[in-house]
Order: structure tokens, then C-alpha cells, then sequence
């Protein structure tokens, strides 16, 4: 039971694996089991149980990543009160306090405080300028939420050319180009993604609103495919503005 949910989940028939992943938690309920039913449940687009989920995994492991998935759940239900409250619990070395300073950035962005949530990445920067997790963190958050995206480029580019994982940092680049309207440029960095990783499901994604911006008729094709391999990521795009 603990290897079966791995085909359906990797064909998309969520579902089925759902159903498996409940019959393992049935026999032995694990942190880490409950944590990836939750990643299903959101996939199901059941966010209430995904929250669920994942309050009973943090129950049972009540670690600071735990708390952090609990809290960005949370965010995507608007609840940015609990989420603020369960972050502010939690301490850590350097690596956990950039971890939660990225959830409270998106706290206070949902909030109605992006520049505060700016201003949160960019101390991080302070000590650690050439920091490409941060790096790339900015360059995200200010094309999710458009926080000071005019200046947004670079910062992404910097990302890019200091990321250890260059394939998200181009992502990221090109929603900022996106976000500018600097569309040739946002598809260059789309497509070199995807060439660097294929699976990329969220720059298909990218690609497919790259191109239906530039009047393209197969962007839409890129957008259902990617929305068909994780249908809980059109909820996360449409909190930051964009419509399927």
C-alpha cells in the first residue's frame, strides 16, 4: 500500500491514490503518510481536507516543517491570522528563519502588506546578497504578487545567474517579464526551462499564459495540460491574478 499510490500519482489519477493512501493510514497513520495525502487532497482541489491533513501530520511531528506546510496551507485559505500565529511558534537555525521569513512574506502579501513582505526578503539579502534561494524567493514573490515588479528584473536575473536550481529561476524570471510585458523575453525563459526540466509542471503552465498573452491559440493547450497535472496549482494562479 505505501508504493502503490506512487503510479497513480505520477499518471495524475489522483483519485485512485487517495484511495490507497487512506488504506495505508488506515493500518499505520504516519506524519509522513497524512502529509501526502494532504499534497492529493489538494490536488482534488479539497482544501479543507488537505488542511486536515496536514494539521494532524504537524499533531504527530510538530516540527518547523511541518509548521511551515500547515501555514502555507493555511495562506491558500485565507486564514492569515492562524498562519501568522503558527509561524511566530517557531524557531530555527539560519535555514529555518529564511524558510519562515518566505511564509510570513506571503502571509503579509495576503494581508493587503506586500511591501512588507518585500521588505522581509530583502533583509535576508542584507548578510547574503549573492544568495540565489533568496534571490530567487524575491524575484518570486514580487511576480506573484506584484510587489515593486518594475524592479523586479534585476533581481531575477541576479537569481538566475546565482541559483543552484536554475530551471525555477527562470521560471520565476520569466513571470516577471510576463508580469512587465515583456513577452519574447518571458517565453525565452520558459522555454529554457522546460528544456533544462521538462516536468516543470508550473512553467508549463507560465508558457501556456506567455502565449495566450501573445495571442497564440496553443497556449491554451500548455494551460490544460499543466492544470491536468496539478489541478490545485490553477488555485494558487488565480489568488495571484491570472484566469483560466
Amino acid at each position: 500500500l505505501l508504493h502503490r499510490p506512487n503510479f497513480p500519482f505520477r499518471t495524475y489519477e489522483f483519485a485512485g491514490a487517495l484511495e490507497d493512501l487512506g488504506s495505508a493510514i488506515a493500518i499505520e497513520g504516519t506524519a509522513r503518510l497524512y502529509a501526502q495525502r494532504s499534497h492529493i487532497d489538494e490536488q482534488l482541489l479539497d482544501l479543507e481536507s488537505a488542511k486536515a491533513d496536514l494539521e494532524e501530520a504537524y499533531a504527530l511531528d510538530p516540527s518547523h516543517d511541518r509548521a511551515i506546510s500547515l501555514a502555507r496551507m493555511l495562506t491558500d485559505l485565507g486564514e492569515g491570522a492562524a498562519a501568522r500565529a503558527l509561524l511566530e511558534e517557531v524557531d530555527g537555525g539560519e535555514d529555518v528563519q529564511r524558510s519562515l521569513a518566505y511564509a510570513l512574506a506571503d502571509v503579509e502579501a495576503l494581508e493587503g502588506n506586500g511591501l512588507a513582505g518585500l521588505a522581509r526578503l530583502a533583509d535576508l539579502l542584507i548578510d547574503a546578497p549573492n544568495n540565489g534561494d533568496v534571490l530567487n524567493s524575491k524575484c518570486w514573490f514580487m511576480g506573484t504578487w506584484q510587489v515593486g515588479v518594475a524592479d523586479a528584473i534585476p533581481v531575477c536575473t541576479k537569481a538566475v545567474e546565482n541559483s543552484s536550481n536554475t530551471a525555477m529561476a527562470l521560471d520565476s524570471r520569466a513571470l516577471a517579464f510576463l508580469r512587465v510585458g515583456r513577452l519574447d523575453e518571458a517565453l525565452a525563459d520558459a522555454e529554457a526551462a522546460l528544456e533544462l526540466n521538462p516536468e516543470q509542471t508550473e512553467t508549463l503552465l507560465l508558457r501556456g499564459l506567455i502565449l495566450r498573452a501573445m495571442g497564440e491559440e496553443k497556449g491554451s493547450s500548455d494551460i490544460a495540460s499543466a492544470i491536468a497535472r496539478s489541478p490545485g496549482m490553477a488555485q494558487k494562479y488565480r489568488r495571484w491574478g491570472f484566469e483560466f
